[in-house]
C-alpha cells in the first residue's frame, strides 16, 4: 500500500513539473511573439533594415539577452561569433573600413561602392581577376601600377599614359580605344610626335605633315585664316611655325603696308609711348624682328630729342651724363648718336666728365701739367690743341717736345746740346728770342748760311774769313774786330761811309789808296 502510494506521488510530481515547464515555455514563446511584433527596434539606435527585418530575434539575441549588444557588423559577421551570420570571405580586400562603408543590409554580396582610402596593398592585389575584376584582354600593355593611370574615385577614363610598352596606335586604332578622326591631318608620324598623353588635345606639334598647312587649316578640318588676316599669297609656314602658331614669326611678301594690319584692329598698332612721327613702320622696323627698331629715321620725327629720349619712351641721359641745359642735338647727331660732336655750354669743367670714369681722360702720353683741359683744348675740336699754356707744365721742354708726345727739333735745327728753353720761350716758340751759342756744335756758317739762319747780308765786306774772326756770339754787331788779312778788295770798297766808316771831314785831301798811309793792323797813326 505504502509502495503504491509512493509510486503514485512520484508520478503526480513529475507530471506537475512537466506541466509547469510547458506552461512557462508556451507563455514565454507567446510573449516573445507578441512583443517582437509590437517592439519598436528603432528606439535602440539600430533600426532593422534589409535582411535584418525577417530574422527571428533569437538569431541575434541569444539566451534571451536583449540589451548591451554591439551594433557593429563584425560582432556577428565573423567566424568566431556565436551568431549564425555570414562572415567576411578569405579573399576579402584588406581594409580597416567598416562593413557598411561598402555593403548594404538588403544585399550583402553586391558592393555599392568601394572606399579605397583605407585599402592596404596595391590595386592588383585585389584586381587580379579573382577577388575583383582585373585588366581587360585588350588593356594597353604596360608594367605600371593601376593607380598611375586610374583613380579610385573614377576608374574610367584612364587619366594618364606612363611607360606604355607599345606605340599609341597599338591601342588607338578605333577598336581598343579611339583612333584617328576622319579629318585627321594626313601624316605618317606616330601619335606621340604631336600629341601628349597628359592632354591629347590640342596637338602640340606638326612634324612631317604630308600636305601644306591649308590642306587642314581651311576652316573645315581645322581653323583657317581669320577674317582680318593680313592679305598675302604666301603659304602659312612662311610666317607661322608649327610648334608655336602665334605670334607669327615672319612677314614675307605682304601685299600692303604695315599699317594696313598694324592699326590696332587687325593687329597691334603703335603703343601709347611710340615716338611722334609720320614715318611708315618699315622706315624703322624690320618684319623679321620688329623690336628693337633696326634704325630710327629721325627726319620725320616731331618734337625735340628729349620728348622721346626721356627714359620712358626711349633711352634718356645716362646717370653720368655731363651736366648741361643744352638740347641733345647741340652735341649729338641723329645719324650717329656717338661720339658726341660738340660741347656747348657745359655747366662744369672738362675734368668733371673727362676723368676716365664718365668719359675718356688724359692719355698716357699727355704732358705733365696741372692746367685745366680748357686752357689748351677747345670743346668744338679737341685735337689739335688750340694753344698750350706752359705755365703749369712740369719738366723740361724735351720731356714733351721729343717727337713722340709733341713736335721735337726740326731736321734743319742747329746742332746744339743746349736745352730748348735756352733759346726759345713758351709764349712764342719762333723766332728764338735768344740763341745760346756756347753749346752750338760747328762753325757759324753751318747755321748762318741763309737757310737755317740769317747769313751775310748784301753789304757785308768781301772776305774769306770765318764769321767768328770778326763777330762775337754774345753780340753779333758791332763786330769786335775785323781781320783785314783775308779781305779781297781795297779799303774804300768798305770804308766809304756806308758799309764802314770813311774818311773823316778833316782828312787830308788825297787821291791815294788808304793803304798808302794806313795799315789794317793799326789804322792810326798813319804810317806814311
Amino acid at each position: 500500500m505504502k509502495a503504491n502510494n509512493i509510486i503514485t506521488l512520484n508520478t503526480v510530481a513529475k507530471g506537475f513539473f512537466v506541466t509547469v515547464a510547458l506552461f512557462f515555455i508556451l507563455f514565454t514563446g507567446q510573449a516573445q511573439a507578441a512583443s517582437s511584433k509590437d517592439f519598436n527596434h528603432f528606439s535602440t539606435g539600430f533600426p532593422l533594415e534589409g535582411a535584418h527585418l525577417n530574422i527571428e530575434c533569437s538569431t541575434c539575441h541569444l539566451y534571451g539577452v536583449f540589451k548591451g549588444l554591439s551594433t557593429e557588423c563584425t560582432s556577428c559577421h565573423t567566424k568566431t561569433s556565436r551568431v549564425s551570420a555570414t562572415s567576411r570571405s578569405s579573399v576579402h580586400i584588406i581594409t580597416s573600413d567598416k562593413c557598411e562603408t561598402c555593403h548594404l543590409t538588403n544585399n550583402w554580396t553586391t558592393v555599392t561602392k568601394v572606399n579605397h582610402d583605407q585599402v592596404k596593398g596595391t590595386c592588383e592585389s585585389c584586381h587580379n581577376g579573382t577577388q575583383a575584376k582585373g585588366k581587360k584582354s585588350n588593356h594597353v600593355p604596360t608594367i605600371d601600377n593601376c593607380d598611375v593611370c586610374h583613380s579610385t574615385n573614377a576608374w574610367t577614363p584612364a587619366v594618364n599614359h606612363v611607360e606604355p610598352l607599345a606605340s599609341c596606335l597599338t591601342c588607338h586604332n578605333g577598336v581598343i580605344a579611339t583612333g584617328k578622326k576622319v579629318n585627321h591631318v594626313p601624316t605618317t608620324a606616330d601619335c606621340d610626335t604631336c600629341h601628349t598623353n597628359n592632354a591629347w588635345t590640342p596637338a602640340t606639334n606638326h612634324i612631317e605633315p604630308l600636305a601644306a598647312c591649308f590642306t587642314c587649316h581651311n576652316g573645315t578640318i581645322a581653323t583657317g585664316k581669320k577674317a582680318n588676316h593680313l592679305p598675302t599669297t604666301q603659304d602659312c609656314v612662311a610666317c607661322h611655325r608649327t610648334n608655336a602658331w602665334t605670334p607669327a614669326s615672319n612677314h614675307v611678301e605682304p601685299l600692303a603696308a604695315c599699317y594696313t594690319c598694324h592699326n590696332g584692329n587687325i593687329a597691334r598698332g603703335k603703343n601709347p609711348t611710340h615716338i611722334n612721327t609720320t614715318n611708315t613702320c618699315e622706315s624703322c622696323h624690320s618684319s623679321l624682328n620688329w623690336a628693337p627698331a633696326i634704325q630710327v629715321a629721325h627726319t620725320e620725327v616731331n618734337g625735340a630729342c628729349n620728348s622721346c629720349h626721356n627714359g620712358v619712351i626711349a633711352t634718356g641721359k645716362t646717370p653720368n651724363h655731363l651736366p648741361t641745359t643744352q638740347d641733345c642735338f647741340a652735341c649729338h647727331k641723329t645719324a650717329a648718336w656717338l661720339p658726341a660732336t660738340n660741347h656747348v655750354e657745359p655747366l662744369a669743367a672738362c675734368f668733371t666728365c673727362h676723368n676716365d670714369t664718365i668719359a675718356r681722360g688724359k692719355n698716357a702720353t699727355h704732358i705733365n701739367t696741372t692746367n685745366t683741359c680748357e686752357s689748351c683744348h677747345i670743346s668744338s675740336s679737341w685735337t689739335p690743341t688750340s694753344q698750350v699754356s706752359h705755365l703749369e707744365v712740369r719738366g723740361s721742354c724735351f720731356s714733351c717736345h721729343n717727337g713722340t708726345i709733341a713736335v721735337g727739333k726740326s731736321a734743319t735745327h742747329i746742332s746744339t746740346s743746349s736745352v730748348c728753353e735756352a733759346c726759345h720761350q713758351d709764349s712764342g716758340w719762333v723766332p728764338a728770342v735768344v740763341v745760346d751759342h756756347n753749346h752750338v756744335n760747328g762753325s757759324c756758317s753751318t747755321c748762318h748760311n741763309g737757310v737755317i739762319a740769317t747769313g751775310k747780308n748784301a753789304t757785308h765786306i768781301i772776305s774769306s774769313n770765318t764769321c767768328e774772326s770778326c763777330h762775337s756770339n754774345i753780340a753779333w754787331s758791332p763786330v769786335t774786330t775785323v781781320d783785314h788779312a783775308e779781305l779781297g778788295t781795297d779799303c774804300n770798297s768798305c770804308h766809304n761811309g756806308v758799309i764802314a766808316i770813311g774818311k773823316p771831314a778833316g782828312h787830308v785831301p788825297t787821291s791815294a789808296q788808304c793803304s798808302g798811309c794806313h795799315n789794317n793792323r793799326a789804322w792810326l797813326p798813319a804810317a806814311n
